[in-house]
């Protein structure tokens, strides 16, 4: 399975969503922003689906402490770059005109160590602001010896209708993240604006659901994984169809839905599109790409993008440091006009991010 095509094809996919995340920080002002939303929803419902295909009984008895214990060595890969990430962030934070307090960022880097920093709607919580996806991350890994001998006992009927209850649970936390309050914007504020945003994007119960939606999915592949789909390659262009709707949708909902004027600056009639409408296409792509049969899942394996998925883990937090300091020099030192940015931090960042990656697991390595 390891070195299947399906697992390769769902290398390519992991690739693609790594782009599109890059693309969405990279600075354009208009028609990318979701397609960040749209790759993290793949990678919630990935991580789901491949921890599902690697179970095995855990040697240990579930607990606090072993669990614990198992969630710091599913993270010890990431956490060094998350923490150099983060210092890197801090040094920016206090340069030039963009100094913040010293007491906002001591709480900020106590969070930010225990990554925490997303249970709580405060301002300025992630510091790099990639990292909050380790919040939701180490929360899985924590229950996982819990939940996932469950998971995988279920029947794949059974795997369908969780699917359903937990899209339903995801409907509901919309609609819970819509009602919650929306404080007034103003200098020093202790809560976050957005706390729409926070509570449907960003809050680690709630982003749980796409992983555990991913675990079914695990279910529902094992069962099926050896039978022909016919036409495979035309479901694989309806998931990319699928993929451009979301994205019109997801522009459409913040150029014309009315704004709140009167108590804040955002949208919050864009509640819906921070992930729930992400969610079927996501969960059709890792599918079909798991499988594996169509023509766009299998052209999406090449050197290129296997490099990509390799690097992904690292360079999700590192490019949005290295745009941020190319930036910075972009502005200050060479003057670049602000039009231009984005198309240095997608050419240039992106090379400097997979240097940067590839350079870390090539030490890391070294190291062993």
């Amino acid at each position: 399975m390891s070195n299947g095509k399906r697992i390769q094809t769902l290398e390519g996919l992991r690739a693609l969503a790594f782009i599109a995340v890059m693309i969405s920080h990279a600075g354009f002002e208009r028609y990318t922003e979701w397609t960040g939303a749209w790759g993290v929803s793949v990678f919630f419902v990935l991580l789901g689906f491949v921890s599902m295909l690697g179970n095995k009984e855990y040697p240990f008895i579930p607990s606090i402490k072993t669990n614990i214990k198992y969630m710091c060595s599913r993270i010890t890969k990431t956490y060094p770059v998350h923490i150099i990430t983060m210092l890197a962030m801090v040094i920016f934070n206090f340069l030039g005109t963009s100094k913040v307090s010293v007491i906002r960022t001591i709480r900020q880097l106590v969070t930010n160590i225990l990554l925490i920093q997303e249970w709580f709607p405060i301002v300025e919580r992630s510091i790099n602001k990639t990292s909050w996806f380790l919040c939701a991350v180490i929360m899985f890994y924590f229950i996982s010896p819990w939940i996932l001998p469950t998971i995988k006992k279920v029947t794949p009927k059974r795997a369908v209708q969780s699917i359903i209850l937990l899209f339903l649970m995801q409907l509901i936390a919309g609609l819970i993240g819509y009602s919650l309050p929306k404080p007034v914007y103003s200098e020093g504020m202790i809560l976050d604006s957005d706390i729409v945003c926070w509570f449907i994007y960003r809050f680690p119960p709630v982003r749980l659901i796409d992983i555990l939606i991913g675990c079914n999915l695990g279910v529902i592949f094992q069962e099926y994984k050896n039978k022909i789909i016919n036409n495979a390659s035309l479901y694989e262009l309806l998931a990319v169809f699928g993929i451009a709707l979301t994205g019109m949708i997801y522009e459409f909902v913040k150029i014309y839905m009315p704004h709140d004027t009167v108590n804040t600056f955002l949208n919050y009639h864009q509640w819906f599109t921070y992930s729930l409408i992400f969610t079927p296409v996501s969960v059709m792509l890792v599918y079909l790409f798991a499988l594996g049969q169509g023509v766009i899942s299998r052209k999406t394996v090449n050197k290129a993008t296997m490099f990509l998925a390799h690097t992904s883990s690292y360079g999700f937090l590192i490019h949005t440091v290295v745009f941020w300091y190319l930036t910075m020099i972009g502005r200050r030192l060479l003057k670049i006009p602000g039009e231009f940015q984005p198309f240095l931090n997608i050419t240039i960042g992106v090379a400097i991010t997979l240097v940067l990656s590839n350079t870390w697991i090539t030490a890391v390595k070294g190291k062993k």
